[in-house]
């Protein structure tokens, strides 16, 4: 008998817990039964066709705002700006804040470490932005130290 096609002898309900009818009868396993007929590769696919349209509506001048505060805090670089701007309006609108807020409070903080913990608030533990901290070392330390 093939795996995956049933058998017309015998019942597959023996009324023993540990045999389970995954396609094969009388199939005893400690693992969990996994459906031969479910396509993974469907499923995922199912999962991510529609993962990156999540339409997201922002006002023209909240979004005037954010890339205006970006232009200048970039010098004019084009490619910063419009990364930042998406990143920041992306996590406003899954978090549901006002942009106009974030900028006010971006603008009276350290942006870098600011804007890594803002963004980290709408992502899950295994994507988490780093901190760069410069470490200045004491002073017994750097008299030790020969440049």
């Amino acid at each position: 008998m093939a795996y995956g096609t049933t058998s017309s002898t015998g019942s597959s309900g023996s009324g023993n817990p540990t045999e389970v009818d995954s396609g094969v009868q009388r199939q005893t396993i400690n693992n969990p039964i996994v459906n031969v007929n479910d396509d993974v590769d469907l499923r995922v696919n199912e999962y991510f066709s529609d993962f990156f349209t999540n339409p997201i509506s922002i006002d023209a001048g909240q979004y005037d705002v954010v890339k205006s505060f970006f232009l200048q805090r970039t010098n004019n670089n084009l490619e910063a700006t419009a990364a930042l701007t998406v990143a920041v309006l992306q996590t406003c609108s899954e978090l549901r804040v006002f942009p106009q807020d974030i900028i006010t409070k971006f603008e009276t903080t350290d942006l870098q470490n600011s804007l890594t913990a803002f963004l980290n608030l709408s992502r899950t533990g295994n994507g988490l932005l780093g901190f760069s901290k410069n470490l200045v070392p004491p002073p017994n330390v750097q008299r030790q130290i020969r440049v």
